[in-house]
């Protein structure tokens, strides 16, 4: 008489995955971590970027905008130094305590250091036509204001 063996046997114990499996699966792993962190990081440096560019906009609009207003009945500008914003009234002094200082992002530049005036009722740009370039590690950001005052980004 012939015994029928009903278990099912293999020689592969079936409780897990084999070491190339895992080394696979690891690998995938690696290299879906490693694109991901290097799209997140050119990300986070772009969003710096344009916070910072953001932020000198507003403050351009708003400073041209109590020019026009007449506020004080002065000019109004913003000189734009490598480590801050200084918002001034009349003509631009580093020392005059009545200056707002905003400081800026360590890790943005800008090109040259840039004193923007606007004129009072106008708001025409004092000094002519100016070109701000604001980098960050190979990226960059370009705001122009025009002799009448526009300021296009």
């Amino acid at each position: 008489m012939r015994s029928h063996n009903t278990s099912k046997h293999t020689n592969r114990d079936d409780g897990g995955f084999s070491l190339i499996e895992t080394l696979l699966v690891l690998s995938v792993l690696v290299v879906l971590v490693t694109t991901g962190i290097g799209v997140s990081m050119q990300t986070f440096l772009r969003s710096n970027l344009e916070e910072e560019r953001n932020m000198l906009v507003s403050l351009l609009e708003s400073e041209r905008a109590q020019a026009m207003a007449n506020i004080h009945a002065t000019t109004h500008g913003l000189h734009l130094s490598q480590d801050a914003f200084i918002l001034f009234e009349g003509v631009y002094n580093d020392h005059n305590a009545s200056n707002t200082v905003l400081k800026r992002n360590q890790h943005v530049h800008n090109n040259k250091d840039t004193t923007i005036l606007f004129t009072q009722l106008a708001g025409d740009n004092e000094n002519g036509l100016q070109n701000i370039i604001l980098t960050q590690n190979g990226l960059s950001a370009t705001i122009t204001v025009n002799e009448r005052g526009r300021i296009d980004w």
